[in-house]
């Protein structure tokens, strides 16, 4: 831990040999009032947060977007005058095997791109809105990559649905009394 005159920070290095990408499942994640997380690669070229009580408001179990490399950090930091201390509590790390960054996958394109047989909707000005509902589903597992859709309901709650397809989610046939975690993450539209 380090200390400033108003700030304690902890910082926690986790390294996975081989690794193209990391991220985490927390069972538990408790951030302080002003209390700020950070998880990035070694390079600084991937920062994901600031993480605040505000996106986990509950304490409970927190997913997080994928890092690109194979040694990250995460960071937290407080206030000195805060009573309360951050918990987490990690669950799983999971070792991203394939590279989605430079992708084997589809050699042609990288991460947040399209593939010669798909859309994408950058090219088509027309599906702009529906275009911000686009999802990238990833198993905690980290054994399937996927897109869904953000959907509303007739109640127009803001009720989170997903739709996807089934073979994204499919765990050998079994849904039922299963805890799947899942890692959405919003896509990000590449204008060229």
């Amino acid at each position: 831990m380090a200390k400033t005159d108003t700030t304690e920070v902890w910082s926690l290095k986790i390294s996975s040999d081989g690794a193209y990408s990391l991220n985490f499942i927390f069972s538990e994640l408790y951030l302080p009032p002003s209390g700020e997380m950070y998880i990035f690669n070694e390079e600084g070229s991937m920062v994901y947060g600031p993480i605040t009580e505000n996106q986990n408001d509950h304490g409970r179990t927190f997913l997080t977007d994928i890092i690109q490399g194979e040694s990250v950090i995460i960071q937290i930091s407080v206030p000195q005058n805060t009573k309360d201390t951050p918990k987490l509590i990690i669950q799983n790390i999971i070792h991203g095997y394939r590279n989605i960054f430079n992708s084997g996958i589809f050699p042609d394109v990288g991460y947040g791109q399209s593939g010669n047989c798909t859309e994408d909707v950058a090219c088509y000005s027309q599906w702009g809105n529906e275009s911000d509902g686009v999802v990238q589903i990833l198993l905690s597992d980290g054994s399937e990559l996927c897109s869904g859709a953000l959907m509303n309901n007739t109640a127009q709650d803001f009720k989170p649905y997903i739709l996807t397809a089934f073979h994204c989610i499919d765990v050998g046939n079994i849904l039922i009394g299963i805890d799947i975690h899942i890692v959405i993450m919003i896509l990000m539209k590449i204008m060229v």
